[in-house]
């Protein structure tokens, strides 16, 4: 188990490099030309979820516009027997600076399954086991306090495509994965800075 969450881990990180870092000269790389007087967030009805409860979307901030990164898409909207997610990106036009957002609803009975729990570990590891770094990245304790408990991953100094991410879980249920190109951020206290507004943007409805 403990090599399968591994593997998961790695592919997620992984994933997020690929997306994040490459050449402009990669067409499928390149954010889109846009203008933020046109932009607009893609409406819940416009998604093709499998259940419309509409619960993660109306969590995530409704912000077209955040320090020069534009609204381009929801790239995932899954809700129904695989777990409950919402995925969507911010760029910047015509470079390949992005920053990606990633909900789960943790609780859902999917990871409740033997696949599932192997994927909620995967997301979970910092809330399980603290600050994991490794060779790739190092972690650090967010210091920004809307969620209940966040962290920052960054990848070493001499890393030429630098990673870093933001990891929260938010009353044990919804866990908050960002990733953001690193190039103009150099430590933790640079990225909780840089974070902090689009973290406050959250809306969570208090039961």
């Amino acid at each position: 188990m403990k090599k399968q969450i591994f593997l998961i881990l790695l592919f997620l990180n992984t994933f997020s490099y690929a997306q994040i870092n490459g050449d402009c000269d990669e067409i499928s790389l390149c954010c889109p030309a846009g203008n933020v007087v046109d932009l607009k967030i893609t409406p819940l009805e416009e998604l093709d979820c499998a259940r419309k409860d509409a619960t993660l979307y109306e969590i995530f901030p409704k912000v077209v516009e955040y320090k020069g990164l534009l609204f381009n898409q929801i790239n995932k909207c899954k809700n129904g027997d695989l777990g409950s997610e919402l995925q969507f990106e911010y760029c910047i036009s015509n470079k390949t600076y992005k920053m990606q957002v990633l909900i789960v609803d943790v609780k859902d009975p999917f990871y409740e399954t033997v696949l599932g729990k192997a994927i909620k570990n995967s997301f979970l590891i910092h809330f399980t086991s603290g600050l994991a770094g490794s060779a790739m990245f190092k972690s650090y304790k967010s210091k920004n306090k809307k969620l209940d408990n966040s962290y920052i991953d960054m990848s070493n100094a001499e890393d030429k495509t630098p990673y870093v991410s933001y990891d929260a879980l938010h009353k044990g249920k919804y866990y908050i994965h960002i990733v953001i190109d690193g190039k103009n951020l150099k430590n933790p206290d640079e990225v909780d800075v840089f974070i902090k507004e689009y973290i406050e943007a959250f809306t969570f409805k208090e039961k």
